[in-house]
């Protein structure tokens, strides 16, 4: 029997406030004040679900993904869900420029993404979509170390998994001109 596909949850803006809308759905599942609160809402659905959690910015592009799914490789690719500024599109003129928008913003995607994934008892690092391990290395913070430093020289994200394949952290080096505040530090 094949395995029903979970849909993912979105953290999108929605006018002033902040809605979860599930992958597909016309219609957000909750709306809230503040993007902490949809998070939190669109998280616990994620992981009752199973599937992954990605957050927007404010203009629509992808802030962060967190995965709650059993998966233990980093998906082949990630793709580039963006939603119109206005909550509904509807007429044919208005659809074209709604997908011309998705598709030259898809254009200007950052560096591939690297991935420090477990890999036969060491720690590998892998770029998005490939099989193959750029690097293996004794202990997962060497992996992330390295990692970091290809990152910042090529302008990418950093996605770090737990042995059981969920992602860890993420932290992004790309040259955005208005990046989110730092969580960590």
């Amino acid at each position: 029997m094949a395995k029903a596909k979970t849909k993912n949850q979105h953290v999108i803006p929605y006018g002033d406030k902040w809605a979860v809308r599930g992958e597909g759905n016309d219609r957000p599942t909750s709306i809230h004040n503040t993007q902490g609160k949809a998070i939190k809402a669109a998280r616990e659905i994620a992981t009752k679900l199973r599937s992954d959690l990605i957050i927007h910015r404010t203009d629509g592009r992808i802030r962060e993904r967190d995965s709650y799914s059993n998966d233990p490789l980093p998906p082949r690719s990630f793709r580039k869900v963006l939603f119109p500024a206005t909550r509904s599109v509807t007429g044919k003129s208005r659809i074209r420029k709604a997908v011309k928008e998705v598709i030259s913003e898809s254009g200007r995607s950052s560096a591939e993404a690297l991935h420090v994934v477990p890999h036969n008892g060491s720690w590998a690092i892998r770029g998005q979509g490939n099989r193959r391990a750029r690097s293996t290395h004794h202990t997962q913070s060497e992996a992330i170390q390295t990692a970091k430093e290809i990152a910042r020289k090529r302008g990418a994200d950093v996605f770090v998994y737990r042995p059981d394949g969920r992602i860890r952290d993420r932290d992004s080096f790309a040259r955005d001109p208005s990046p989110p505040g730092d969580r960590k530090h």
